[in-house]
């Protein structure tokens, strides 16, 4: 292997880790918050195993966008700028409906079947949460450190599955492969 390839052998199977264990199926909306080196494996390891749903990708840079797109992403969203104009966006890409609230944020009504949250920052969470339609399934990939500040209300309201992965482990799917072993794929 080129050192190139070898170094992102680890991060690929957290990130693939995290994709065995979200259940994404062909008819699915897809969510993928962050486009560092997570995320973008994120969308990697979701076309690696062939997945199909559609993807829309939430990045701060251009060129975390321009890779999105190059693996896989269908759609992009801008990650940062004001809360307003962000749920705005985001709502429009994920067909959903944002009520203001009497208190705090607004409410989303619909959004991705599948949200992975490859940051981890409370900001991230609670978008993440929010932008999960009800019944929905929404994976922390990403490392938090103390979550503090996260409006949990999103998480109750939709009843949503919340996931989480770490690094990487027993793959749940198979006969105990590790994903650090099926990183070729």
């Amino acid at each position: 292997l080129s050192d190139r390839t070898a170094v992102l052998i680890e991060p690929f199977s957290c990130a693939l880790h995290g994709v065995l264990r979200a259940d994404v199926t062909a008819d699915d909306t897809v969510l993928v918050i962050g486009c560092g080196t997570i995320g973008l494996l994120t969308i990697a390891a979701l076309r690696a195993l062939g997945c199909r749903a559609r993807i829309v990708a939430a990045a701060l840079e251009e060129h975390q966008k321009r890779r999105a797109l190059e693996l896989g992403a269908n759609e992009l969203l801008q990650a940062g700028g004001s809360t307003a104009t962000r749920y705005r966006n985001w709502a429009k890409a994920l067909g959903a409906e944002v009520l203001d609230a009497e208190l705090g944020k607004p409410i989303v009504i619909g959004g991705a079947s599948v949200t992975f949250d490859c940051v981890g920052l409370p900001v991230t969470i609670e978008n993440g949460l929010r932008f999960t339609r009800s019944a929905g399934t929404f994976m922390l990939i990403g490392m938090p450190g103390a979550a503090t500040g996260v409006d949990w209300t999103p998480l109750w309201f939709k009843e949503l599955t919340v996931r989480a992965a770490y690094a990487y482990g027993p793959e749940r799917q198979g006969k105990g492969t590790r994903e650090i072993g099926r990183a070729h794929v």
